[in-house]
């Protein structure tokens, strides 16, 4: 599937250390869920976006698109 997404889009593996990561997450106090803090997370350390249709990660990430 890897190999089928970097033929076609403009993607690559975030190389970001994890416990960056886990510390961004830490802060973000608009959500419980540990999959979108983590998400985001890793998506805030770059300023990357983060394409979704979740409304709370489009209110509170500068970055997110939809």
């Amino acid at each position: 599937i890897l190999r089928y997404l970097f033929a076609r889009l403009p993607i690559s593996v975030c190389h970001q250390p994890f416990q960056a990561v886990v510390d961004t997450a830490q802060i973000l106090d608009w959500t419980r869920d540990p999959f979108d803090r983590t998400i985001v997370a890793q998506a805030a350390l770059g300023s990357s976006p983060v394409l979704t249709a979740d409304e709370s990660i489009l209110a509170h990430y500068e970055h997110a698109i939809w």
